[in-house]
């Protein structure tokens, strides 16, 4: 259980952190793909996304995001 509320913590922290790159936190999905990977993608296309990564596994802070599909 305290990994599961471990890990929605940096899901909510990475979310509101999506506004540090211009994005709405509210327009968009944050979806974990390895420990350190994340797709973030458009609630209104699910075409538009974008790839973020952080620095290590329980990192809260985007370390990059790229655009990866339009």
């Amino acid at each position: 259980m305290l990994k599961f509320l471990t890990a929605n913590k940096q899901l909510v922290s990475l979310q509101l952190g999506l506004s540090e790159f211009g994005l709405q936190p509210t327009d968009w999905r944050v979806i974990r793909k390895t420990k350190s990977r994340f797709v973030i993608q458009s609630l209104n296309s699910e075409d538009f996304y974008f790839i973020g990564e952080v620095k290590n596994s329980n990192d809260n802070q985007w370390q990059f995001i790229q655009v990866a599909g339009l």
